[in-house]
């Protein structure tokens, strides 16, 4: 889709923030200007852009791209590396975890910590999600599935998509979906030790998960772990794994389904 085209149906801060990203945004005869990171609706804005993003994630992904990189080039600006260390969360409550966190064991790299509840986080999300997305856009479906029907992904297109997230994990340690797309792509690359452990770090963020999504990623964290434990031959303690899920959620078909496959290998096995 060209550029032109979108950001014609784009309200005025969408189009700022794709000309902050450095693209040539044009509408009429003049382009937006660059919208500035330090105004006072900064977050606003960035939030709005976030939610504009994972709006086109399926069918424009290259967009999803361009707006995340938008947002993260805007936080850098208002944000300067230096001797601060900068957290993102979702929540007060997150936020205060990384405070309580960088009271007992601070980064001697840095003087001071600053948490903040914005999106800054959430950007790094979106710009791996749309990199994978915009991989498998590129290929029949029907082709690029493994064994462990994972889809196969461009060694290089799976780094950048695990680079965006590593940056991202700095800022929002605690960003439990961040984590497990990280694992997510190191299982699809047959990393299933680094997947158990990135998935066991999503299981041990989000813990004590206080409504529905937050449920969901958490148990979308213990299957995670119970998958790599399977593709480790660990069958006894992935059967725990998903044991585990199911009282969280009676209702979880993926772990009913990975507990029969389960049940098949020791069967063929003769265990």
């Amino acid at each position: 889709m060209p550029t032109a085209s979108l950001t014609s149906r784009l309200t005025a801060p969408f189009r700022a923030l794709l000309a902050l990203a450095g693209l040539v945004v044009a509408t009429g005869a003049s382009a937006a200007p660059p919208l500035d990171p330090k105004g006072k609706d900064w977050d606003t804005q960035a939030s709005m852009a976030i939610d504009y993003a994972w709006s086109q994630m399926q069918d424009a992904p290259h967009v999803a791209i361009e707006v995340a990189d938008a947002v993260i080039a805007g936080y850098a600006q208002r944000y300067p590396q230096g001797r601060t260390r900068w957290y993102s969360a979702s929540s007060e409550a997150e936020a205060a975890r990384y405070r309580s966190i960088d009271a007992v064991a601070r980064d001697p790299a840095y003087d001071r910590a600053e948490a903040m509840v914005n999106v800054w986080g959430e950007a790094y999300h979106v710009k791996a999600y749309a990199l994978v997305e915009q991989a498998l856009a590129e290929h029949d479906p029907k082709t690029v599935k493994t064994a462990s029907n994972l889809p196969t992904l461009d060694p290089a297109l799976a780094a950048r998509a695990m680079q965006t997230l590593a940056e991202g994990l700095v800022l929002q340690p605690y960003h439990v979906r961040m984590r497990n797309e990280l694992g997510y792509l190191e299982q699809s690359l047959g990393q299933s030790q680094q997947a158990l452990e990135t998935f066991r770090m999503a299981e041990l963020a989000a813990q004590d998960p206080k409504d529905d999504e937050a449920r969901a990623n958490l148990t979308r964290a213990m299957r995670g772990v119970g998958f790599a434990l399977i593709e480790l031959d660990r069958l006894d303690e992935a059967e725990a794994k998903y044991r585990e899920v199911l009282r969280i959620d009676p209702d979880d078909d993926k772990a009913k389904h990975e507990l029969r496959y389960i049940e098949d290998v020791r069967g063929e096995r003769g265990d």
